[in-house]
């Protein structure tokens, strides 16, 4: 995995960053989340499964939260 993705980004880590409170602005949250899919197009690429699962979950989160902040 490291050998592809040279920014690793999960959901723990996210939620220890909420935890320890490393997020200064909500910029630096959605940085990660969207760190974590392009993470998932790049890591799976051949593998069209995972490729339109990160699809749709990106999809879903881009809609959330342009609902939510007005973006």
């Amino acid at each position: 995995y490291c050998s592809v993705i040279s920014r690793p980004m999960w959901l723990a880590q996210m939620r220890e960053n909420l935890l320890r409170n490393r997020y200064q602005t909500v910029g630096q949250f959605v940085g990660d989340v969207r760190l974590i899919f392009q993470n998932c197009t790049k890591y799976n690429k051949s593998d069209k499964r995972f490729l339109a699962l990160g699809k749709q979950l990106k999809e879903f989160f881009e809609k959330e939260f342009s609902s939510v902040f007005g973006t």
